[in-house]
């Protein structure tokens, strides 16, 4: 939802990250609760002033741009690690959910939820210790934006309850930040999709027999607890959870906390060549061509270029439809282009084709005289995958 600069506060002399409100989303229906919620990450960040937590410094407004000034970490997001397979050792995987249940049990303090503990939120530094980042789709007491019968999260991290919809308290984090150490630990992690069929203790008996049965008897249970489908059987907050952990093993946190610092640093070359060169979907000729088409009818023949240059800029599909449509000044006009890219390059990178579908992305009745479509499993499977990517994992039911 926004651009982060690296800057430089000359009154007080140090480095700070700012973050911009993206201006093609302000523009938007969506624009005033967009920003909205950047301001209360702003407000729940800031008001929870902890080591573990990623400080803010200032929120404020320039040429109608909604920004935060906040602490500039040098450390890499604990997602990289995970998506390259690298497997930490349990000391390092106790220290980074310990660290994080610390910021937690400060927030949870303050009535503040996070709701969206993942591994792109947990920010390893290099002198070993852990950050909590992004409180944008935190609760607090005061808060009245988000209820019940709203899913909020990412699906892969969110409790039970959350993923149907209720209204949930601070056990959801306690729940996501144990689903992220059963990651770290064992690299695995259910399909959300799951667990509207069958508990998350299903998944965690077949893992825990399978191929994480050599993980300690003991870590195996605190999983289990703090994994408990029903809230009732989690860990009550954050430092009971952190209890559990500490009775795990006699852990020597400054060992711990420089083993990890040696663990960022060594894989940093690793994790910017990743950045360097992600790992993208070649889009064909055909499509980009009609990327082109499409654009050129709202900016002219610059579209050509731009959308050769952007292309080639190694970015992924998402991200060459969005910053095509950024050139868009009306919104609506963007609305619509975006719309129609989208369904471009859905069969094309996602190996989503949609039956029914026409060329402007609306659905139309197949010519079989009834006005109805006919629909089988993989229709039904197709559709439920694109859908899945505005939805989240209730698309298939």
């Amino acid at each position: 939802m926004g651009i982060v600069y690296e800057g430089f506060d000359p009154d007080i002399e140090r480095t700070v990250a700012i973050k911009v409100l993206h201006k093609h989303l302000r523009e938007t229906a969506e624009g005033q609760s967009l920003a909205e919620r950047f301001r209360r990450e702003a407000r729940a960040a800031a008001r929870c002033n902890h080591p573990n937590i990623v400080s803010i410094f200032e929120l404020g407004r320039h040429d109608g741009a909604e920004f935060i000034v906040m602490e500039y970490i040098q450390g890499e997001e604990l997602r990289y690690f995970l998506r390259e397979g690298h497997r930490f050792t349990v000391e390092e995987a106790i220290h980074i959910a310990s660290e994080v249940l610390l910021g937690l049990a400060a927030a949870h303090g303050l009535g503040i939820v996070h709701r969206d503990i993942k591994p792109a939120n947990i920010i390893l530094l290099d002198n070993g210790s852990v950050k909590l980042a992004d409180f944008g789709v935190a609760h607090t007491h005061e808060s009245d934006l988000t209820v019940a019968g709203n899913m909020v999260g990412t699906p892969s991290y969110m409790c039970p309850e959350g993923l149907r919809g209720q209204a949930v308290d601070a056990r959801a984090d306690i729940y996501s930040i144990g689903m992220v150490l059963l990651e770290i630990l064992t690299g695995s992690k259910p399909d959300p999709r799951s667990l509207y069929s069958r508990p998350v203790s299903v998944f965690l008996d077949e893992l825990f027999e399978n191929e994480a049965a050599d993980l300690d008897q003991g870590l195996q249970g605190v999983l289990r607890k703090a994994l408990a489908d029903d809230r009732e059987e989690r860990y009550p907050d954050a430092n009971a959870f952190l209890e559990a952990l500490a009775g795990i093993q006699a852990m020597d946190q400054r060992r711990a906390a420089a083993n990890l610092s040696g663990t960022v640093i060594s894989q940093r070359p690793l994790i910017r060549e990743q950045r360097a060169n992600p790992q993208t979907v070649r889009l064909s000729e055909e499509t980009l061509h009609k990327l082109e088409q499409g654009l050129a009818s709202y900016i002219g023949p610059v579209a050509s270029v731009l959308v050769r240059r952007t292309s080639a800029s190694g970015v992924t599909p998402g991200e060459l439809v969005e910053a095509l449509a950024s050139e868009i000044e009306k919104p609506e006009e963007r609305a619509a282009f975006l719309k129609r890219a989208r369904h471009c390059i859905a069969g094309e990178c996602s190996s989503v084709t949609i039956p029914g579908m026409d060329a402007s992305g609306s659905f139309a009745a197949e010519a079989d005289g009834s006005g109805t479509m006919t629909l089988d499993e993989n229709d039904i499977s197709r559709i439920a995958r694109a859908l899945a990517r505005h939805m989240g994992p209730i698309a298939s039911m």
